[in-house]
């Protein structure tokens, strides 16, 4: 994330360097996150550097940082402000030049209120705020989301790729996603083990009617959703015609133009496909 929004930067092609301070007791992290000396406690058979001399010159991502002690975050404070450390176990301080991004979970003002957050580190680190919404608030992405959590679920489990039906994302689309992304991808992966097909239908989302708000309703699927957008009173020939042409041209435009892999694509024979074009008034040779 840091790399991405600082493309220019002097620090892009250094050390990246990422820990979740949650996953860690508060004597570990210290340790982590400063480096400890031979003999500093037991089990410390050497001396070790910590993650933030790892990332001299570069850039560490404290994930999780509002899970942090009062005690280390005092020390935490201490660097940032002298870019200095001191290791487990040692007196000599050690110089350090770290870009910090940090994410939290957490409302780090309201823990401030609680006395579990220092102020001053919270004015120290939050330099460049930015606030990202809970799935639920940004619905929109859904599609996005879930295209690409198939692709990766599809590489990590070695497994044909799957797509969504409109019916199941309408479904996930009336759900709170109280975990968000990790929820939504840990759907996805349940859904291409338990799918028969290539296709995850909305039977494949193991969402109860209680999780979904309510008592489940039957998605409308997307023949019925079109045919509901249309005017009381249509040409029947005229639409028809329209959506054979726009079902065409999309094909032979994901396709580079390739009739053969359009036709493919339509389930149609090459030759069928060129008589639609000449029936829908197009020139077949232009789309050769």
């Amino acid at each position: 994330m840091a790399r991405a929004l600082h493309k220019g930067s002097a620090r892009a092609d250094q050390p990246f360097v990422a820990v979740n301070c949650a996953a860690f007791p508060e004597s570990l992290l210290e340790s982590e996150l400063f480096g400890h000396e031979r003999g500093a406690f037991t089990g410390a058979d050497r001396a070790r550097r910590g993650l933030f001399e790892a990332a001299h010159r570069g850039t560490l991502f404290l994930d999780e940082a509002g899970e942090m002690s009062l005690g280390l975050q005092a020390k935490l404070l201490r660097v940032l402000n002298d870019g200095q450390l001191i290791r487990v176990g040692s007196t000599t301080p050690r110089t350090v030049d770290v870009r910090i991004v940090v994410a939290t979970h957490r409302d780090l003002q309201a823990r401030i209120r609680e006395g579990l957050f220092r102020d001053d580190l919270y004015y120290r680190i939050a330099v460049v705020p930015l606030a990202i919404p809970p799935l639920r608030e940004r619905l929109e992405d859904l599609p996005i989301l879930v295209d690409y959590l198939l692709k990766v679920v599809a590489r990590d489990l070695k497994i044909q790729h799957r797509t969504v039906s409109p019916e199941a994302m309408a479904k996930l689309r009336r759900y709170a996603f109280p975990g968000n992304i990790r929820e939504l991808r840990n759907l996805i992966e349940r859904a291409c083990i338990l799918s028969s097909g290539e296709i995850i239908g909305p039977n494949d989302l193991l969402l109860t009617p209680d999780e979904l708000g309510g008592a489940e309703e039957e998605c409308p699927g997307p023949v019925e959703t079109f045919v509901a957008s249309l005017p009381d009173t249509a040409d029947l020939r005229m639409t028809l015609r329209s959506i054979e042409l726009a079902m065409v041209e999309r094909a032979l435009g994901a396709s580079g133009g390739v009739q053969a892999e359009a036709a493919r694509r339509l389930g149609l024979s090459r030759s069928d496909l060129g008589y639609k074009l000449r029936k829908l008034g197009a020139d077949p040779a232009a789309h050769e």
